[in-house]
């Protein structure tokens, strides 16, 4: 169907697509997105969010606009995700973001049935981050994807290319994010003109 048939017509701008994705999704992102360039011929710009993306999620070499979110607790949920081989198959620009004490972003086994790893601050089980405190932090990262490859927004570049860390992460107890990027320009700032 022609887009300019769809539901969205006139309303949703659809030449800057970001697709994201937890685990198994992560995979389908990556299947999909070659499929929606293909049809969109007034795409501009196509990016990609890899939530605990399980193994074999990847890329074509050549595309780019990547972000990445692992953590580094390991559950039965975790073993079959690999960010890493995902930051690596990826082209550039990319971003790779480690969360310590994160296990699957919360989706896992090791969370009691009663959800009581909702809460913020809480621990789960084994003494990683809570529920809410990795969703959070990925949240925060996919946020800085939206803003700067879907809205134009270069204040969120820092975030991508590890010059600046997320604020407010510490009160949810997150802390030691590790922040990787290849590919993005280090841009100087404007000097003002003379007058």
């Amino acid at each position: 169907m022609p887009l300019n048939a769809s539901l969205f017509a006139e309303q949703v701008d659809l030449s800057r697509v970001v697709l994201a994705g937890h685990s198994n999704g992560a995979g389908g992102v990556a299947q999909a997105g070659p499929i929606i360039a293909g049809f969109n011929s007034h795409l501009k710009s196509l990016s990609y969010g890899f939530i605990a993306p399980v193994r074999g999620t990847n890329t074509h070499p050549d595309v780019g606009n990547v972000l990445v979110v692992g953590g580094t607790m390991q559950s039965d949920s975790e073993e079959l995700a690999d960010p890493e081989m995902a930051y690596a198959g990826a082209g550039t620009p990319k971003t790779l973001v480690t969360v310590p004490g994160a296990n699957h972003f919360g989706y896992t086994d090791i969370c009691p049935p009663d959800n009581t790893c909702q809460s913020v601050g809480l621990q789960d089980l084994n003494g990683g981050i809570s529920r809410y405190a990795q969703q959070r932090t990925a949240g925060a990262y996919l946020a800085a994807v939206m803003r700067y490859y879907a809205l134009g927004d270069a204040t969120a570049r820092p975030y991508l290319s590890g010059e600046r860390m997320v604020e407010g992460l510490e009160s949810l107890h997150v802390t030691g994010i590790q922040v990787h990027s290849q590919g993005f320009i280090h841009s100087r700032p404007t000097p003002a003109p003379n007058h």
